[in-house]
């Protein structure tokens, strides 16, 4: 489960280009964020168009990366750091958008609580993962797992309640 540098090469947290004007719009966020716990692939959102049956997207992507960890932790006795921060980061990012938007928005609904839980769950599990790498217990694995686990909850939940203040007629 290592990444190359060239994979976060053209990864952009906010735009591809620094004069490129991204306009706001509400209703646009929630589909993608909507879209993003179908795990529902968009072409723009990758760096080539062809699609592979082997590939996920989104949630879905997450959720497979906990099963690969498992397995690559089990087998090699090994945390690959760089795709554990990763996850981590992409998860910290996602519950900033949340709260971001839920604030933009003044929604009735505070994430300021959520997303201090995640950012200190996140770096309780990069920091597992160090720890992982030296002593090789198991059990710190299993940790790590659960954390990872109650995060994608944490998240889908978060997410879930966001487009239904913002659209009371959303389920998923």
């Amino acid at each position: 489960m290592a990444c190359s540098n060239s994979y976060f090469d053209y990864i952009a947290l906010v735009k591809n280009h620094e004069s490129t004007i991204i306009e706001y719009d509400l209703h646009e966020l929630c589909a993608k964020l909507s879209a993003y716990l179908n795990s529902i692939c968009h072409d723009d959102n990758k760096r080539f168009s062809k699609k592979s049956p082997r590939q996920y997207y989104n949630y879905d992507a997450t959720q497979k990366y906990i099963e690969e960890f498992k397995k690559v932790a089990d087998n090699d006795d090994y945390v690959h750091l760089t795709s554990l921060y990763s996850f981590a980061e992409h998860k910290r990012i996602m519950m900033w958008r949340v709260k971001y938007i839920s604030n933009k928005e003044k929604l009735p609904v505070d994430f300021d609580e959520a997303y201090a839980s995640t950012i200190e769950a996140t770096e309780r599990l990069v920091n597992l993962g160090i720890k992982y790498n030296i002593t090789k217990r198991k059990s710190i694995c299993t940790n790590m797992e659960n954390i990872m686990h109650q995060l994608c909850i944490n998240e889908k939940l978060a997410i879930d309640e966001l487009l239904v203040c913002v659209n009371p007629k959303y389920s998923n």
